[in-house]
């Protein structure tokens, strides 16, 4: 191959031949699930790395056979567990009723058996041998059948059952022994193949096949035959019925391969797993043939493999000399990096038949299985391979492959390789049927045409670079071919090539309706769509346009170019991030969506959750050669992806691995169960001192599906009443909790979403010793014992006190009679006193009267009017006054200063003003009349002109003159207003917003208003009183809009009625019980004047 490459780097033009044949010599056998080696290292560093079998249990724990101790692994962490120290441990079983593990060594065998704090102990069984000449040697095989424990060496046989043991001595030597269903199967020398009934050896061969070979393994097959494996002879089936064998058809070199053990598979795949000496780990198919190889070039980290084991996931584990190796086989994926073989990051993948070609940065290769890789450099195209690409030649009925790389443009054609450019190209396709290659590079788009590959045309460009190029097969015609060229940044080229190899180019961008960004255009069922940033888009050609225009448009380019749009996929329109399609089984498609890949099928569905668990880092691109497998190029490597939808997905399982309180003086290790199993479920449960009250509690899923990892959520039940957040925590700690029953709550869940079976853990915090039940009888004891004594100390104390008291109360009662009479003597002038003071103001309210008009005189020119007058206390702050002269009415509702006496002399102050104003200066307009008051207040009480004077008394007014013979009203006001109420609607006229007196000016007027009076009006004048009154069912004030809501629900009734159902309406309303049960008292004096013209 040196001479080969150095000729090809001049030449150009070298045949490949013997490349393909060295790969097709391989075959397409080497196989990389993901594989995880674990040694001393993840196990125990002063543990031996080499072990020898390997089981799981119920719980979805595995146990491994090591050196001294069985290693158990819960999918978190490892534990050991001791057995005898330096003891080669050769052999496992499961007992699947008792969920309990037997153990089988040099020279012992037993079980594991957990004590009552959890923790798994070894049993011996040697005790149970009674015949002394009885030595079991080294345990090669161990089986557990229906309740029945097999133990196997090469002089010993036995069989546990019932804490007992039958013995099975031998003639010659046992080699190994085996488990078909429930059937168990011996290989006795020198007389064949046994099996056990009834406590008896039965013969079930006796062929020289199976007296002269050593059988590593049988299995059961189709039907009622038996799979053997036979070292150094090879693989068989054997029929019970006719006793014969027939061997399975085997490559030459498999036959000497020294087979160490079998197991049947869970696999739509693959039946068997096959581990040797040497060779790793061979799959054979559902017809026994070999299919696949797992060994070093896979991840394994050595070729012997002693034991494999399927576990309840399907997935396949090893134990060697080299440690415990995990293969997830029961996954779509497998993963090929730079150990196995491929270096660089992975741009394109394309398979040719058996053949798996990839183009990375460090150039192409090719898969090859060797001992230390599946792939290797073909060393063939030097640099950055950007695509890899095969194109089916119709004329010639053979695959051309294009190869596009940063140093020239290749071509791969049956038994040759031909560079036929050295620009740098990004991506190529194939016209068949003009047999010319398009390729875009760095400096444009080029034609080449076949066989030669000459060039036969070419446009410049400025391209950035040319991301995918794709032949539209709808589009294209015998004369014509449709390309589309998908760019960065640049839109889509859109080429169309003629027969002679020349072409033509348009260019498209976003005012033609293409998202901006990155633009790949891909082959689905036969229709070129446009991956973008923005989604899913496909092209409008220029004929479709032109049928859907009026004739008066059709002709016109600008009308006719063709556009793009969204793309309808399944009834959905595509809007996302979207780099790459391929099309995959029923109708189907992969997607590469924000990076991830989504599978999507023909009815819209989306799962975007099977590709979770993989990590290819930057997607480069993908390719399925056939619908049912995805290649994956990406920055980490290149990942495989077969689409088995018949694969059971596993319920994921949990389990509680150790509860211990802080102080440590309590531990419990996770094994349920007693002496005779290992339970699934809590058979005791717990009670803790109070002095353990803080705990931790550790639990793990033995789930090994998926890479990322599980995810927990817990609760304690007693304490907490929501489950936590899921986390990947797999430890819970609690402190200070109180006394009482609990139960932790733990589940699982997967990445895919899968839950598993809630696990649980009961215990029992007990009281600390101060709240226990004998403690509160002693708390209750002593309480009636000091109860006792206190009543004795109050009693005698008492009657001490009783003494002393009546001695007192003699004193006392003289004193107080003496006091006594003194106090009546005081309230008999205090009497004196109140009836004087009541007298006096009763006889002020005599003159406060007097002073008042007489309402028969107010009726005499208002027939149909009312005075509401309520003073708060005997006597009054507020006031009326009425004045007729010269066919003029004049009424005045006032409201002064105070009340109760220092109202009242306010009131005559203003009364005597009034007159004053009207009987000597002769003022009959209400704004004079204000005015003239005012002045005559500010006098009387000295408040003109002196900010410091001792009183700012005053009053609020409003006065009303009628003239009855223009039914003129002229009204004005001291910041009181008057209501008209007319036609079932009221309207207040504004007062003067200031007072009569008080810190008014002397020189203030008062505003006048001229109202016309038409029959039926009604004007209401009224202090402030009424409203402020405090009470109703809220117990607040009254408030304006209240009293004016009733007073027009009143207006159509008589003044003298009006009068009375105000007077109730107040009264009711002051009467509301208050917060303290009492009714709210009259906080003011009360005024209203009513007048019905």
């Amino acid at each position: 191959m040196g001479n080969v490459r150095k000729s090809f780097a001049f030449v150009l033009h070298v045949p490949i031949l013997l490349l393909l044949l060295t790969v097709m010599q391989a075959g397409a056998q080497g196989y990389a699930p993901v594989i995880k080696n674990f040694g001393p290292k993840e196990y125990g560093r002063k543990l031996s790395v080499a072990n020898n079998a390997v089981i799981q249990d119920r719980r979805g724990h595995l146990y491994v056979a090591n050196t001294g101790c069985v290693l158990e692994y819960d999918g978190i962490s490892w534990r050991s567990i001791p057995v005898k120290q330096g003891i080669y441990i050769s052999a496992l079983a499961l007992d699947s009723l008792s969920n309990t593990v037997y153990v089988g060594a040099a020279g012992e065998f037993g079980k594991l058996s957990p004590d009552k704090n959890g923790e798994l102990q070894y049993v011996s069984f040697l005790p149970l041998i009674t015949d002394a000449t009885a030595d079991p040697g080294l345990i090669l095989r161990c089986y557990a059948i229906d309740g029945q424990i097999y133990f196997q060496g090469e002089y010993f046989l036995a069989v546990y059952s019932n804490n007992a043991l039958q013995l099975f001595p031998t003639e010659d030597s046992y080699h190994l022994s085996f488990q078909v269903g429930k059937s168990f199967l011996v290989r006795e020398r020198s007389k064949g193949l046994l099996t056990i009934s009834n406590g008896k050896k039965e013969l079930l061969s006796d062929d020289t096949l199976v007296l002269n070979n050593g059988i590593f393994s049988i299995l059961p097959w189709t039907g009622n035959q038996l799979f053997f494996a036979i070292r150094e002879r090879g693989l068989f089936l054997f029929d019970p019925d006719t006793k014969q064998f027939s061997p399975l058809k085997m490559e030459g070199y498999l036959k000497d391969i020294s087979f160490n053990d079998a197991c049947l598979l869970n696999h739509p795949q693959y039946r068997v797993a096959i581990s040797s000496s040497g060779h790793g780990i061979l799959l054979l198919d559902h017809s026994g043939t070999f299919a696949r190889k797992i060994h070093r070039a896979s991840g394994l980290n050595t070729e012997e493999i002693r034991d494999i084991f399927t576990d309840r996931s399907g997935n396949l584990w090893g134990v060697s000399p080299s440690g415990v190796h995990f293969m997830r086989i029961n996954n779509p994926f497998e993963w090929y990096g730079s150990r196995q073989g491929i270096e660089g990051e992975v741009e394109s993948v394309n398979k040719l038949k058996d053949d798996i070609l990839v183009g990375t940065s460090s150039g192409l290769f090719i898969n090859d299985e060797n001992p230390r890789s599946l792939f290797r450099n073909t060393e063939l195209v030097k640099g950055h391979v950007y695509e890899v690409h095969s194109h089916f030649d119709t004329r010639t009925g053979k695959e051309l492959i294009s190869i596009c790389s940063n140093t020239g443009l290749y071509i791969m054609n049956g038994n040759e390789i031909k560079k036929i450019s050295h620009d740098i190209f990004n991506t190529a396709a194939y016209d068949p049927d003009k047999q010319i290659l398009l390729a875009v590079g760095r400096s444009g788009i080029y034609a080449f045409a076949g066989p030669d590959w000459r060039l036969s045309h070419n446009e410049s460009f400025s391209i950035t670079r040319g991301l995918k190029i794709e032949r539209d097969q709808l589009l294209s015609n015998s004369t014509v071919s449709v390309f589309f060229v998908g760019l960065v940044e640049q839109g889509v080229i859109k080429i169309l090539l003629s027969r002679d190899g020349t072409f033509t180019a348009v260019n498209y961008d976003r005012t033609d309706g293409l998202s901006s960004g990155m633009v790949r255009p891909f082959t689905y069922r036969n229709e070129v769509l446009f991956a973008t940033d923005n989604g899913l888009q496909y092209f409008i050609s220029e004929d479709e346009i032109r049928a859907g225009l009026p004739d008066s448009l059709k002709g016109n380019p600008d009308y006719e170019r063709g556009m793009f749009d969204m793309y309808t996929l399944a009834g959905k329109t595509w809007t996302q991030p979207i780099s790459g399609i391929a099309a995959k089984q029923n109708n189907g498609l992969w997607m590469v969506v924000d990076n991830q890949i989504w599978s999507v099928n023909d009815k819209g569905e989306i799962d975007s959750t099977t590709f979770l668990d993989t990590d290819p880092g930057m997607i480069n691109s993908i390719y399925s050669p056939d619908g049912i497998h995805l290649f994956i190029s990406g920055s980490n490597g290149l990942l495989r992806y077969t689409d088995q939808q018949n694969i059971t997905k596993t319920t994921p399982l949990v389990s509680i691995r150790q509860f211990e309180s802080a102080n440590g003086s309590f531990r419990f290790s996770g094994s349920f169960g007693d002496s005779t199993k290992i339970a699934l479920q809590q058979l005791l449960i717990p009670e803790l001192p109070y002095s353990d009250n803080s705990i931790g509690i550790s639990f793990s899923s033995p789930t090994f599906d998926n890479t990322l990892p599980v995810l927990y959520s817990w609760k304690l039940v007693g304490y907490e009443e929501e489950w936590t957040e899921w986390t990947v925590t797999t430890l819970s700690t609690y402190t200070n909790l109180h006394e009482g029953r609990y139960t932790f709550l733990v589940r699982a869940k997967t990445p895919s979403g899968a839950e598993s079976e809630i696990a649980s853990f009961e215990f029992t915090i007990l009281p600390p010793w101060y709240r226990t039940l004998w403690a509160y009888f002693l708390y209750a004891a002593l309480f009636v014992l000091l109860i006792f004594i206190s009543i004795r100390i109050a009693s005698y104390r008492l009657k001490q006190k009783n003494v002393q008291l009546e001695k007192i109360v003699s004193e006392r009662t003289a004193e107080i009679a003496q006091k006594n009479t003194v106090l009546e003597h005081q309230n008999v002038q205090i009497l004196h006193q109140k009836q004087e003071i009541t007298d006096s103001i009763t006889y002020a309210k005599r003159i406060q009267e007097a002073i008042l008009p007489i309402r028969m005189e107010i009726r005499k020119y208002f027939p149909d009017s009312f005075v509401l007058f309520k003073p708060k206390d005997i006597v009054s702050g507020d006031f009326y006054w009425f004045h007729h002269n010269d066919n003029i009415s004049m009424v005045v509702c006032a409201d002064c200063t105070g009340h109760g006496v220092p109202g009242a002399f306010m009131s005559m102050i203003c009364t005597d003003k009034l007159n004053h104003a009207v009987h000597e200066k002769n003022i009959l307009q209400p704004g004079e009349m204000l005015s003239e008051v005012n002045r005559g207040i500010k006098r009387s009480l000295k408040q003109a002109g002196e900010s410091h004077a001792q009183t700012k008394d005053g009053m609020d007014a409003a006065i009303c003159a009628f003239h009855h013979a223009s039914n003129t009203l002229t009204y004005s006001g001291a910041n009181r207003p008057l209501w008209l109420i007319r036609n079932g609607t009221i309207e207040e006229y504004k007062p003067t917003k200031c007072a009569v007196g008080g810190f008014t000016s002397e020189d203030q007027i008062f505003e006048q208003i001229s109202i016309s009076i038409q029959a039926g009006d009604c004007v209401i004048m009224s202090s402030d009183g009424y409203a402020d009154q405090f009470g109703g069912e809220k117990g607040k004030k009254m408030m304006v809009k209240t009293f004016k809501e009733k007073l027009l629900e009143i207006a159509t009734h008589p003044m003298s009625q009006q009068e009375q159902e105000l007077d109730t309406y107040f009264e009711n309303w002051k009467n509301n019980l208050t917060i303290n049960g009492q009714v709210y008292e009259q906080i003011d004096d009360v005024c209203v004047i009513g007048i019905r013209f």
